[in-house]
């Protein structure tokens, strides 16, 4: 009886360690089972499939060709004018009347800034003195040497002394003339750096005058495209203020190399309807480059996807989408950088998404027009 009992309860036991070891087991099969491991495999590749739509109907079908097109170079450039004058002062002393203001225009004699000359005054004053008393003895000497009665050197001495004071009165009459600073072109003030009352001082830059009527634009031009520019040669140059465009002729080319930036500054005289400006202006001078080979397609046949850029590329009779990358439009054609070649054709006018379906774009992507 204990047997039977004792052999019961090892039975029960046995029973319950085997419901956890066979939900381990199933649970086991059942991983080896997803991998695969108990299924045939399939080597990979690629399905067979038709990229792009076929063409329809009537869709025009544009060959890329290659065209030679000029290039242009933009160069920057400041406005000068060609007689720009530094008004300075010869002498010191103070200012006693500025008689004319930046942004004033003047002629040729125009007083400009008046000097204190009292001092001056007063020393001409003397020396005309001082000549007057050596005429008189110089003609009192003549008239005794003519009879006999003075000698040859008192003569002499008599001549010089009225020389000397002569010279004397001369150049204190010059110095007095630099008290009145007058416009040695005509032009308009630029720049005004005295106020009346300052004490000045010789080589002291008092005025900027330029003459409005030769303005020119300095620009730096690389030194790979200097050696075709000769001087006469005309250039299209953009102004910014005032929003002015023009035909200038090269005026100068510097003789020397900026060792910095390498390049070399030209001067191009600018026409008379392109004077009306300030120096100092921003401009741009435009030079022709040697022609190069470039694609140009329809502006209709690119088509923007968000922020790319397509074409759509017919080959085998199925149309496909391409990204592109574009550059300047020139008259109602724009020129491709990347993307297209010469040879391949396109199509005119791109097709909606609704009749074209779904293409692969380059790269495998897909994207909806």
């Amino acid at each position: 009886m204990k047997r039977g009992r004792h052999f019961l309860e090892r039975l029960s036991g046995v029973k319950k360690a085997a419901k956890p070891i066979a939900a381990l087991v199933g649970l086991a099969v059942i991983i080896i089972w997803t991998t695969g491991v108990l299924r045939e495999r399939v080597p990979p590749g690629t399905l067979p499939h038709d990229t792009g739509f076929p063409v329809p109907d009537g869709a025009e079908i544009i060959s890329v060709e290659k065209k030679p097109v000029s290039r242009f170079l933009d160069v920057t450039g400041t406005v000068s004018s060609e007689n720009t004058v530094h008004i300075s002062a010869r002498l010191s002393g103070h200012v006693t009347g500025v008689h004319a203001g930046a942004g004033t225009p003047v002629s040729r004699g125009d007083l400009l800034v008046s000097i204190d000359d009292r001092e001056l005054l007063e020393q001409l004053s003397g020396a005309r003195a001082v000549l007057e008393s050596a005429q008189t003895e110089y003609d009192r000497t003549k008239r005794l040497f003519e009879a006999g009665a003075a000698t040859h050197r008192a003569y002499t001495e008599a001549a010089s002394a009225v020389r000397q004071a002569r010279a004397r009165a001369s150049e204190t009459e010059v110095m007095l003339s630099f008290t009145e600073i007058k416009s040695p072109i005509d032009g308009v003030v630029t720049d005004r750096r005295i106020e009346a009352g300052d004490l000045v001082s010789p080589g002291r830059v008092l005025m900027v005058v330029y003459d409005p009527e030769t303005m020119r634009i300095e620009a730096h031009v690389p030194i790979r495209l200097a050696g075709d520019i000769s001087p006469g040669d005309p250039y299209r140059v953009q102004l910014e203020t005032p929003p002015t465009t023009c035909k200038g002729e090269v005026s100068e080319i510097l003789a020397m190399i900026d060792p910095v930036s390498r390049t070399r500054t030209i001067r191009i005289r600018l026409p008379r309807e392109c004077r009306d400006i300030l120096p100092g202006a921003f401009g741009r001078v435009w030079i022709e480059r040697k022609p190069e080979a470039a694609v140009f397609i329809p502006e209709g046949a690119v088509y923007r996807v968000g922020q790319l850029e397509m074409v759509q590329v017919v080959a085998d009779g199925r149309v496909t989408r391409r990204l592109v990358k574009t550059g300047p439009v020139q008259e109602g054609r724009v020129e491709i950088l990347s993307g297209l070649a010469a040879g391949e054709n396109i199509l005119a006018q791109p097709l909606p998404a609704a009749f074209a379906g779904t293409d692969s774009a380059a790269g495998g992507a897909e994207t909806e027009d």
